[in-house]
């Protein structure tokens, strides 16, 4: 299903080539489709969602507090409405805590002890379709900091 048609006129250059074009938006976030009155169809592809960059705790860094509770950040992504967070402890071996949705970009996790975590995030648009994760990014909690 496409969304309604936009027509909309080009000057390709300039008092010279007068383009007639209509185009839509399909619904599955594929881009848009233009034709220009024959049977040529061209798709411009929609942006493409980028992996979020983890802001905080650092990468290698240790998180103190005697609450257990971290807050994990990272940057926007044009286009995106939602980020999905995985977050995983070592207790031997690495095991999920943390497998949850957001339309921000933080969340607050509580951690069940002092282990080492590591954890990524990424981005879905509004047809949830997925962006790149991000590469892990790994902390020590220590909570007798």
């Amino acid at each position: 299903m496409r969304y309604g048609w936009v027509s909309f006129c080009s000057l390709v250059a300039a008092g010279a080539i007068f383009v007639f074009m209509a185009g839509c938006e399909d619904n599955k976030g594929d881009g848009v489709v233009i034709t220009d009155g024959s049977t040529t169809t061209t798709t411009i592809p929609a942006a493409a969602l980028v992996a979020p960059t983890q802001t905080a705790p650092a990468n290698g860094s240790t998180v103190t507090g005697a609450g257990r509770d971290a807050t994990l950040t990272w940057t926007a992504v044009p286009g995106a409405s939602s980020y999905h967070v995985e977050a995983e402890a070592n207790t031997g071996t690495w095991v999920n805590f943390v497998n949850a949705g957001t339309s921000g970009t933080s969340m607050s996790v509580h951690f069940t002890g002092d282990n080492q975590c590591r954890w990524r995030v990424w981005a879905l648009d509004a047809a949830d379709n997925p962006g790149p994760m991000s590469g892990w990014s790994t902390f020590t909690f220590d909570s007798d900091g």
